[in-house]
Parts: C-alpha cells; sequence; structure tokens
C-alpha cells in the first residue's frame, strides 16, 4: 500500500470487494462501457442536484413572481436538504439490499416529479413541497450511484469516476446560472424547470441503457452483510456538514449577493455558471490526482476546506468587480471541490456496505445543507452578506478541524446486520 493512501483504507482486492486493482469486477462492464457508465451516472445524478440550484440561480425572478422574501428563500432551500438529511442513511441501507439500479429509478422519478411541481408553483408553499420531494430524490440518487460505482469500478479508478459523479452538483449549479439569463430573463423562469422536468422523464426512460447494475445487483451481493461504525462516520458527518453548509449557501445566494453588490442580473447569473464549471473540473482534478499520484484522503479535504474559507472571507470585501470574481472561483474550486474525494475515501474504508456508509456521511453533508442556506437567509435579512460570508468562512475551518481529529478513526467493522 502506498503511504499516500493511509486514509483511504486497504487497497487491492479487499477494497474493490473482489476485484484486483486495475480490472473491472466479475460481470462488470468493459473498460469503455465502464467511461459510459460512470458518464451515465453523474448525468443521472445531476437531475438530482438540479430542483435546488435551478432556484438559486433563478431566485431573483421566483421570488419577484412568487412574492417571498431571502429569508423564506432560505427556508425553502432549507427543505430540500432537510428531507435529504432524513433520507440519506435509509436509503443507503435500502440500497445496499435492493441494488443501485431500482433505487436509481425511484430517484430519477422523484426529481422529474418535483421539477414539473416546481414549474407550476402558484405559491411559495408549493414551491417548498417541490423542493422537499427534490431533496429526498437527491438523497437516493446519491447513495444509489455510490454503490454502482463502488461496484463497477476498479479501485485503481474510483478517485476520478467519484469525482465525475460529484461533478453533478457544479453541473447543476452551472446549468443554474446559464438558466436565466437564457431561459429565464427571455421566457420564464417557469420554462427552465418544466425543461428540466422533460429532460429527467427522458432519461429516466433510458435508464436502463445507461446504468449497468448486474455487479451491484442484490443477488450477487452473496455472503454476510457488514455494518460500520457509526461513531466515526458521524464526527466525519459534521464535520462535512460544517463546509458543506456553508457551500450549499454559497450556491443558493451568489447571485442575489452579487446583484446587491450592483452586477447586472445576467452577468451575476454568468459568474455562478463560469465558477460552477471551475468547481466541476476541481472535483474530477482531485479525483484524478488521487488515482494518479496517491491521496492524502482526509486530510486533502481539510486543506480544501481552509483554502475555501479564504475565498469566503473575501467575498465580501469592499474592491472591484474582479475581486468577486476571484473569491468566489477559490471559494467555489477549494471550499466545494472535495466532496468526490471523501465520498471516495469513505467508500473504500467500508467496501462491504458502501452505500450504508456514505448514506450517513451525506446525510451530514445534507444536514449541514440545511442549516446553512436557512442561517445564511436569516443573516443577509437581519444583519448583512458581509457577517453571513464570515460566518461562512467559520464553517468551513470548523469542519476542516474536526476531518483533522476524526481523519484516523473510520474503520469497517464485519458485524453481521440483524434481520
Amino acid at each position: 500500500m502506498s503511504p499516500g493512501r493511509s486514509d483511504t483504507g486497504d487497497a487491492g482486492e479487499e477494497a474493490t470487494g473482489g476485484a484486483p486493482n486495475g480490472a473491472y469486477p466479475p460481470g462488470g462492464p468493459t473498460r469503455g462501457r465502464g467511461v459510459f457508465l460512470v458518464l451515465g451516472v453523474a448525468g443521472i445524478t445531476t437531475f438530482g442536484a438540479l430542483p435546488v440550484f435551478l432556484l438559486g440561480g433563478l431566485a431573483v425572478l421566483v421570488r419577484d413572481e412568487l412574492v417571498f422574501s431571502e429569508a423564506r428563500l432560505g427556508v425553502t432551500v432549507a427543505a430540500f436538504f432537510t428531507t435529504a438529511a432524513l433520507g440519506s442513511a435509509p436509503a443507503g441501507r435500502i440500497a445496499d439490499r435492493v441494488g443501485a439500479h431500482i433505487c436509481l429509478g425511484a430517484g430519477l422519478a422523484g426529481s422529474c416529479l418535483a421539477m414539473i411541481m416546481a414549474a407550476t408553483a402558484a405559491s411559495w408553499f408549493y414551491l417548498t413541497l417541490a423542493l422537499a420531494l427534490g431533496g429526498l430524490s437527491h438523497a437516493i440518487l446519491q447513495v444509489a450511484a455510490n454503490l454502482l460505482l463502488t461496484g463497477a469500478v476498479p479501485v485503481n479508478r474510483q478517485g476520478l469516476a467519484f469525482g465525475i459523479k460529484q461533478s453533478a452538483v457544479p453541473i447543476a449549479t452551472l446549468t443554474a446560472g446559464l438558466a436565466l439569463p437564457v431561459i429565464g430573463l427571455t421566457v420564464g423562469w417557469r420554462w427552465a424547470y418544466a425543461g428540466a422536468g422533460l429532460l429527467a422523464l427522458l432519461t429516466l426512460v433510458l435508464q436502463r441503457r445507461i446504468a449497468v447494475p448486474a455487479v451491484v445487483a442484490p443477488k450477487t451481493r452473496r455472503g454476510p452483510e457488514y455494518s460500520v461504525r457509526r461513531g466515526p462516520l458521524i464526527v466525519l458527518a459534521v464535520a462535512v456538514g460544517a463546509g458543506a453548509g456553508a457551500a450549499n449557501a454559497m450556491a443558493a445566494f451568489l447571485v442575489e449577493f452579487a446583484v446587491s453588490w450592483g452586477m447586472p442580473a445576467s452577468r451575476a447569473g454568468l459568474l455562478l455558471a463560469v465558477v460552477s464549471a471551475i468547481g466541476l473540473c476541481a472535483r474530477v482534478g482531485v479525483g484524478w490526482i488521487a488515482d494518479i499520484h496517491g491521496s492524502a484522503g482526509f486530510g486533502a479535504v481539510a486543506a480544501m476546506l481552509v483554502a475555501g474559507a479564504v475565498g469566503f472571507a473575501a467575498l465580501p470585501v469592499v474592491g472591484p468587480e474582479l475581486l468577486i470574481w476571484v473569491a468566489a472561483v477559490v471559494a467555489f474550486a477549494a471550499g466545494w471541490g472535495w466532496p468526490g474525494l471523501f465520498i471516495f475515501t469513505v467508500a473504500r474504508q467500508n467496501p462491504r456496505a458502501p452505500a450504508a456508509a456514505t448514506g450517513v456521511t451525506q446525510a451530514g453533508i445534507f444536514g449541514g445543507a440545511v442549516l446553512g442556506p436557512l442561517s445564511f437567509g436569516f443573516m443577509v435579512s437581519s444583519m448583512s452578506y458581509t457577517a453571513a460570508w464570515w460566518v461562512g468562512a467559520a464553517a468551513q475551518l470548523a469542519g476542516a478541524a474536526l476531518i483533522m481529529v476524526a481523519r484516523r478513526s473510520l474503520k469497517t467493522v464485519p458485524v453481521v446486520l440483524a434481520e
């Protein structure tokens, strides 16, 4: 085992659940189909994140039509992540039992319905219900995708695979940023949601061609089921919850902040699109580096959170518009570029129950995303954007500190689950 891999568990057969390094598991896809599978999974999981990030990108128009405050915007975003947090751990346990393919279909169907509901929303309350359904669907898609990639991708490519899969979120924010000038300001924000919902429906129809479930179907997962030590996982969940809370608030409020600063709405939407694209590249790049050169795992995640905190702290500093662009790039690339590496590390350390383990930690990410946008919205309404950005920076630093405390604690424990 490479010294750089100390945080990611044992390499080789144990980490792949039976597949040697560099080889696809028995019954898995060929190399070409493996690439298609990873890209297909990333595309599917993008639909899970779209409901909330479309709202962030289109918030100026949505709030104007449905007439609600920044604080209520925070409540709506929080509703999405509340249902995601509550559903993540149960969804992980279910996915380990019934297989990834069934859960991918269920999550995609829920996301499609949520976006159609949002497109037809006549009030803030109805919009919030749509986002709540979208959050549960997002959680289901995330744990199902984690299970599929862990079983279908060779271990020495899983860092890149999880980085690509986690690029679904910046793809969603990039789409949301482009949706404002391209669709929202031309034909209306409802058409952005309607179009995304129809695309999700088409993807649901084509899903069996995109996903390759044989290697992770429940009938092939023989032997005893494995539980995980929840204590270390919960510490890590709290840590990344702090970082994710700040990052999700940034995605939800960056456009509003830029407009309040004096940036035209179309350029503010472009800002979100550009930094999202950079964040996407960061997630994929970090995963690729982890595969090629080895990775410090949780240590690298903590370092990225520290760098992200610098970006957060710089956002409200008075200066030229260029400063906002630079600070937003740093905040997105570092402060939100770590999830793929983090989830990859957790899955590597829990190869017998990857969905259950990542379900616990992703519940923390979603839980932080509940408190982040909600707190941010209330701080903006009652205090200022400056205070909100600085609290976000402090949250990212706190997350980094907790990760350093817990980094060596997460281990797989082979305990048979009670029926």
